[in-house]
């Protein structure tokens, strides 16, 4: 995700800014084996009245992702300010983009996780790394 683009209009400055929402979407659900795409927005609090802003992300399929399996399950995935402030520990002198990369099922289910990550800043000297997990719908 393109910090210029899809993270700066509203991290850190957009006081209307709540957090960015990652989908699972598929061109062709009738195709069971269709492929799908991640697709983001931005999401606003509830007292601005401001709906959801796509975002645009840069699709890169170098290397090898990870291989859902059939019985995927899709679910919401979010990334909140919090998350935010670890991969981007040293705004405004520093501003990567987010490489977002799908890790395997979430703690036993067919739901997919990701991880966020930046390269390491001047002043941390590792990847910035941030889980974001699927919200899988409550069953209670």
């Amino acid at each position: 995700m393109s910090y210029s683009t899809g993270v700066s209009p509203y991290y850190p400055n957009n006081q209307d800014f709540d957090h960015f929402v990652f989908q699972q979407q598929m061109a062709d659900p009738s195709d069971p084996d269709n492929t799908y795409t991640l697709c983001a927005y931005a999401v606003f609090t509830a007292a601005s009245g401001l709906s959801p802003a796509p975002i645009q992300l840069q699709t890169n399929l170098n290397g090898k992702g990870y291989k859902a399996p059939k019985g995927i399950q899709f679910a919401n995935m979010r990334l909140y300010p919090a998350g935010l402030a670890i991969l981007y520990p040293s705004l405004p002198s520093w501003t990567p983009d987010i490489t977002l990369v799908p890790v395997g099922p979430y703690e036993g289910t067919d739901y997919v996780a990701y991880n966020a990550s930046t390269p390491a800043s001047g002043n941390v000297g590792n990847n910035n790394n941030v889980p974001i997990n699927p919200s899988p719908p409550y069953n209670g």
